[in-house]
């Protein structure tokens, strides 16, 4: 048996815009992108990208949103009040302990979970440096696919999703319930990169039921987040035992 820890922070989105652009210099078309806007918040509050990851935005009210993740509110609140508190007040409420997730062998699970279904390639444009860029894994899996024989991409991203969850079986086959391709802003990195990038990137959710086979395996891959883009409010999978 694991027990995975959960805390929530509720966040002002119109303040932590104007974070956004002070502290972390976020313009134009990235000022659109929540995932982004609330991933700087978090940053500034608890000095890292990390400490709260994967998060989901919860509930958005207006301009409140309601962020849950998985960590542990005493350290997050010693975080943050180290940070700086009277600029940040206005911005976030209190981190609040969320009811625990137990995991157990044997167990079966609903689940829910917004992740970006990509893969790591090299980019063919500079293989020769091995650059790796991320690629739709649909798009790979159709350009790899007999012409006459294209790919569903609901089950491309299915089997990926199989691939990103270590310890747990299917029941039954899961669902993908939506997908949307969404225009992203995201940091470069490197002495030589510019400031800032935009892609477009696909988001995918997927619910069913899963069994869990290895807790401890299992419980390690949610804590780290499924896929990609977890720093960014996606990644995250809710789960709530099955009676």
């Amino acid at each position: 048996m694991t027990v995975i820890e959960r805390c929530a922070v509720n966040v002002h989105l119109v303040s932590a815009i104007r974070i956004a652009q002070s502290i972390h210099g976020v313009r134009g078309d990235g000022l659109e992108d929540t995932g982004l806007v609330v991933s700087s918040v978090l940053s500034s509050a608890f000095g890292s990208h990390d400490a709260l990851r994967p998060w989901l935005l919860a509930r958005q009210d207006g301009t409140k949103a309601r962020i849950v993740g998985f960590g542990n509110a005493d350290k997050l609140t010693r975080a943050l009040d180290a940070a700086a508190p009277s600029a940040l007040e206005p911005i976030m409420g209190d981190v609040q302990q969320v009811d625990p997730i137990t995991i157990e062998n044997g167990r079966r699970y609903r689940f829910q979970v917004w992740a970006s279904p990509t893969r790591r390639v090299v980019d063919e444009r500079h293989d020769d440096r091995g650059r790796r860029v991320e690629r739709d894994a649909y798009l790979l899996a159709l350009e790899q696919a007999p012409k006459d024989q294209p790919p569903l991409r609901e089950q491309v991203y299915i089997d990926w999703l199989a691939s990103r969850l270590p310890g747990a079986t299917f029941p039954r086959a899961p669902r993908l319930d939506g997908y949307k391709l969404v225009k992203m802003a995201r940091p470069n990195r490197g002495k030589d990169a510019k400031d800032w990038s935009y892609r477009t990137g696909p988001h995918a959710l997927f619910q069913g039921i899963l069994k869990v086979t290895d807790a401890d395996v299992f419980a390690k891959a949610v804590q780290e987040g499924i896929g990609r883009q977890c720093a960014y409010g996606l990644g995250y999978m809710w789960l709530e035992a099955v009676q």
